[in-house]
């Protein structure tokens, strides 16, 4: 007899469950959502489900089908395998792409999502909502460059340095803005000017003990990148590059005699976005001083020190053909 009731019980909750699932595709990888719901227990066939949640953790499906799909409330995010909210000290606050809302009535009028977000699917209990898209690009930063093409560099450093000539100045506090440029993570917290031997444009930096994550904006296209590479300090280290969703770059050896080592690869755009995260393998063996110089067309640098990665950049973007 219980086997006979957990069975019905279980056929009845697959249904409602795989229609909580069926906007799983809808979310793109490289974003993150949020859940809400009046009741995680309302079981339109079963009334109150009690002892368990099944609605709760059948959510969690949206974040393995797709790649890097960050769920925000996960409880994981208190430890530091889930950087998203662990390098923020606390649960992440920045705004979310998706939101998964689950078993409302039809009175419900979402005031507070319909401003900022679109209804993009619907089912009896379930709405998928994303944050409304990119309009307009703010191209106002850009420059010509050869062959009518546009281009962008970037100076990472500190509010009271000189950006290097054509460079748009990006301090530690420019977080991203629909349509422009800035910090998707938490900003890096330090200045820092490093010693007199480097010349003045790879001098002044901004520093953090955490990853950090540059994002722009831009008309979508196959993009050139160019990545400088440099140790300055007495040893060698192993540099990870992604760009995008593509680890561009992996296990580049950067020796200990200051050569520079450049590296030209081709990112796609499709969704009018360029995001790039630069790593070590493991951050406890990286010496004093590494330099890291990664460009976007011709110059974005990161420096790491002590494990702490310090960025500076002069960055420029020009479209691969």
């Amino acid at each position: 007899m219980h086997f006979g009731r957990t069975a019905y019980n279980h056929g009845r909750l697959s249904a409602e469950m795989a229609e909580e699932v069926s906007a799983v595709n809808l979310i793109e990888p490289h974003t993150t959502y949020t859940i809400r719901s009046s009741s995680w227990n309302q079981s339109d066939s079963l009334g109150n489900v009690k002892y368990v949640a099944p609605f709760l953790h059948v959510i969690a499906l949206y974040d393995i089908v797709n790649k890097d799909i960050g769920h925000l409330a996960n409880y994981e995010a208190n430890y530091n395998y889930f950087p998203v909210n662990f390098f923020n000290h606390s649960f992440y606050n920045g705004k979310e792409g998706y939101v998964v809302a689950w078993a409302y009535p039809e009175t419900e009028k979402f005031s507070d999502l319909t401003p900022n977000f679109d209804l993009i699917h619907t089912t009896k209990n379930l709405k998928l909502f994303r944050r409304k898209q990119i309009n307009d690009l703010d191209l106002s930063a850009w420059s010509q460059a050869d062959r009518g093409r546009l281009s962008i560099k970037f100076d990472l450093q500190g509010s009271d340095s000189e950006p290097a000539d054509g460079c748009q100045l990006v301090t530690k506090e420019h977080r991203y803005t629909r349509g422009g440029f800035g910090w998707v993570t938490q900003p890096p917290h330090t200045e820092f000017s490093g010693e007199e031997e480097i010349d003045s444009l790879h001098r002044d930096c901004i520093s953090s003990t955490q990853d950090g994550v540059f994002r722009l904006n831009l008309p979508n296209g196959d993009y050139r990148i160019t990545s400088y590479f440099c140790s300055v300090d007495s040893g060698k280290h192993k540099v990870y590059l992604i760009a995008n969703n593509q680890k561009v770059i992996k296990k580049l050896i950067v020796p200990s005699d200051k050569t520079v080592i450049k590296r030209v690869y081709v990112v796609k755009v499709t969704d009018r976005e360029l995001t790039q995260v630069i790593y070590t393998s493991n951050p406890r063996s990286v010496c004093s001083e590494t330099r890291v110089r990664t460009t976007i067309g011709s110059g974005m640098a990161l420096w790491w020190r002590n494990h702490k990665p310090i960025v500076n950049c002069r960055n420029k973007v020009t479209p691969a053909k």
